[in-house]
C-alpha cells in the first residue's frame, strides 16, 4: 500500500507531501492543476524514463520519493534478491534527477539502478491510464491478457526454453547448409591449401635456423680462409704461437724457484700455453671439417623461398602462424567432409525438439481454450455491472506458426449491442466502452494480482451519466481488497471515494505552485458541486452534491 508520496521541484510543484489511506481515494481538480504530475512523480520514483524537463523552472534538481507498506511476499523476495531488507514492514523508493539529466535511484536509502526500481515497482503498484486502452486495441497483446488471467507460468517458461533451443538448431542448420557447387569449390580450395602447407613440412622455429645456416654457408669461403690462417699461425708455422709460448713457459719454469713473482708468471704462462694449445686443437678440428657444400645452400635457399612465399600468400608473419592456419583449414575441410553427418544430427535433434515443443504448445492451447470461456463469461458479467448489459465478449483463438508464446493467435471480439456479430475491438468500441472493457479486465485480473495498489489515471475518459455510476461502483468494490487511487473529472466517481483529495494550482508572487489537500465535510461537498456545475456553484448543486455523497 502506498503510504506517502513526497515531491520536490517537479513541474509546477515546489514541494508536496501527500499521505495516502487505504480503500478508494479520488483526486480531482481543475484541468491543468497538476493531477497528471502526481502520476509523473510516481513513475519517476519507480524508475520509469523521465526527461530533465520535468525539473521545476529555476531549480537544479527534482526529487520523487514514495513510501510503501509491504503486503505481499513477492516484494520481500525482490528485496532479498537485491540484498536488502524491509524496515518495519515498509520500503522507501526515491529518485532525483539533475539539470544535466543524470539521476540517482535509492531503495531504503541505498543507491541502486532504475531497472531495480522498476523490478520492485511491479510488486507494489500498477498504474492504469488512457494508454492502456491503446494497449487493449493492439491485438497482439490480447494473448498476454489471457495468459495473465490463466496464470501461465511454468508451462510458458518450459515452452520458451524449447522455442529458443529450436531457434538455435535452425541457425546451426543454416550455418552448416551449403549447396553442392559451393561445397565442391570450398573443398577443392581447402584441399589445395592443406596439401601446399603440408608439403612445406613446417616446424616451429625452422625459419630462424635455416636463415642462420644460410648465412654461414654464404660466408663459407671467408670463414675457411680465416680459420685456416688461424690454424697455421697457432700451431703449424715455424714460429707458431704455441711453440713460442711453450718455449717461454719452459724458460720461466726453470727460474721460478728463485722468486715468488717468477713463480706466479711461470704458472700463468703455463696456463696460457695450455689454453692456446686447446684453442689451436679446436681451430684445427673446425678447419679440417669445413666443406663448401653448394647443394645444401641451394636447398636451404629453396626452403626459405617457399616459407617467404607462403607467408606472403596467406598474409602471415611467421611459420607458427602458418602452422596455426594449416590446422584451422584442415579442421574446416574435415567439417565439410562430415557436413552431411552434422546436418543429419541437427535435423534429428530438430525433430525431437519440435515434438517436445508441439506438446508444450498443445498444453498452452488447451489451457487457453479451457479458460477462454470462463474469461468471456466473467468479462460479460463485469460489463453488465458497468452498464453494458447486452455486450457479447468473445476470446477468439486460432492456430498460427510457432512463436515465442506458443502457436495461438488470440483476439478479443466484442458486440456492444444485442443481435450484432462480435467484431474486433478497434472496429466498434467507443472511447467510453473501451474504458469500461479495460476496467472489466483489470477487475478480473486483479483477483490474481498480488499488487495491492492500483492507480487509475482518467480511466473514465469518454464516460458519463449512468455508465459513470457503474464505474464508480466497480472502483469502490475493487477497493474492498485493494488500495485504489483514481484521478477523475466525474462527480459520480469522486463521490464514491473514501478519501477525496483536491489538486489545486495557486499563483503567488508571480510563481505557480500545486497543492494537494484531503477534503472533509463541506469542502468535499463544494468540490463535488464544482465538478457538477463548474464555477457557478449554487445551493442546488450543493444539495445535489450532498445527495450524491449520501449525506
Amino acid at each position: 500500500m502506498l503510504l506517502n508520496l513526497h515531491i520536490k521541484n517537479i513541474a509546477v510543484i515546489k514541494q508536496l507531501n501527500i499521505e495516502f489511506n487505504n480503500g478508494f481515494s479520488a483526486l480531482t481538480g481543475e484541468t491543468g492543476a497538476g493531477k497528471s504530475i502526481i502520476i509523473d512523480a510516481l513513475n519517476m520514483a519507480l524508475g520509469e524514463r523521465v526527461s530533465k524537463d520535468i525539473i521545476r523552472h529555476g531549480e537544479e534538481k527534482a526529487l520523487a520519493e514514495a513510501v510503501f507498506q509491504i503486503d505481499n511476499d513477492e516484494t520481500y523476495c525482490v528485496l532479498e534478491e537485491f540484498g536488502m531488507e524491509a524496515e518495519e514492514g515498509t520500503v522507501i523508493v526515491s529518485r532525483d534527477i539533475n539539470a544535466d539529466g543524470k539521476s540517482t535511484c535509492r531503495i531504503n536509502g541505498r543507491i541502486t539502478t532504475a531497472s531495480s526500481l522498476r523490478e520492485l515497482a511491479k510488486t507494489v503498484l500498477n498504474i492504469h491510464g488512457q494508454h492502456d486502452n491503446q494497449y487493449l486495441l493492439n491485438q497482439s497483446k490480447h494473448i498476454t491478457f489471457l495468459d495473465s488471467y490463466i496464470g501461465l507460468g511454468q508451462e510458458l517458461e518450459q515452452y520458451k526454453e524449447l522455442y529458443e533451443k529450436r531457434k538455435e538448431i535452425l541457425k546451426e542448420i543454416e550455418l552448416n547448409s551449403i549447396d553442392n557447387e559451393e561445397k565442391q569449390m570450398k573443398t577443392d580450395m581447402l584441399t589445395y591449401q592443406v596439401n601446399e602447407l603440408e608439403g612445406a613440412n613446417l616446424v616451429s622455429g625452422m625459419e630462424d635456423k635455416l636463415e642462420t645456416r644460410q648465412n654461414y654457408l654464404s660466408e663459407i669461403s671467408n670463414i675457411s680462409n680465416v680459420v685456416g690462417n688461424a690454424k697455421y699461425k697457432l700451431s703449424e708455422g715455424d714460429k707458431s704461437v704455441f711453440d713460442v709460448l711453450s718455449g717461454v713457459s719452459s724458460a720461466f719454469q726453470g727460474i721460478s724457484q728463485y722468486d715468488e713473482t717468477l713463480k706466479e708468471l711461470s704458472e700463468r704462462l703455463n696456463s696460457v700455453t695450455l689454453e692456446v694449445e686447446d684453442i689451436a686443437y679446436t681451430v684445427a678440428s673446425f678447419a679440417d671439417g669445413i666443406v663448401e657444400n653448394t647443394g645444401e645452400l641451394d636447398e636451404i635457399q629453396g626452403k626459405l623461398s617457399t616459407i617467404y612465399e607462403l607467408k606472403r600468400k596467406y598474409k602471415k608473419s611467421s611459420v607458427e602462424e602458418l602452422m596455426e592456419y594449416h590446422s584451422n583449414i584442415k579442421q574446416q575441410l574435415d567439417n565439410i567432409v562430415q557436413n552431411d553427418e552434422i546436418i543429419n544430427r541437427l535435423k534429428e535433434n530438430l525433430i525431437e525438439t519440435e515434438m517436445k515443443l508441439s506438446r508444450c504448445a498443445d498444453v498452452l492451447t488447451e489451457k487457453r481454450k479451457n479458460c477462454a470461456k470462463a474469461l468471456e463469461q466473467n468479462i460479460c458479467k463485469e460489463l453488465e455491472q458497468l452498464d453494458m448489459p447486452y455486450c457479447s465478449f468473445v476470446v477468439n483463438i486460432t492456430e498460427t506458426d510457432f512463436n515465442v508464446l506458443g502457436k495461438d493467435n488470440v483476439e478479443f471480439l466484442i458486440s456492444a449491442n444485442a443481435g450484432e456479430e462480435p467484431k474486433p475491438l478497434n472496429k466498434i468500441a467507443s472511447g467510453g466502452e473501451m474504458s469500461r472493457i479495460m476496467l472489466a479486465i483489470k477487475s478480473i485480473l486483479s483477483d490474481a494480482d498480488t499488487v495491492n495498489t492500483l492507480v487509475f489515471d482518467e480511466i473514465d475518459a469518454g464516460v458519463s451519466g449512468r455508465a459513470a455510476d457503474k464505474i464508480a461502483e466497480k472502483l469502490s468494490k475493487l477497493a474492498d481488497n485493494k488500495q485504489i487511487l483514481c484521478i477523475t473529472h466525474l462527480a459520480q466517481i469522486a463521490s464514491k471515494a473514501k478519501n477525496h483529495y483536491l489538486v489545486e494550482k495557486i499563483v503567488s508572487d508571480d510563481k505557480t505552485n500545486t497543492t494537494v489537500k484531503l477534503l472533509e465535510g463541506n469542502e468535499r461537498v463544494y468540490e463535488i458541486a464544482r465538478i457538477m456545475g463548474g464555477h457557478n456553484v449554487t445551493e442546488n448543486t450543493l444539495n445535489a452534491a450532498r445527495e450524491l455523497i449520501g449525506e
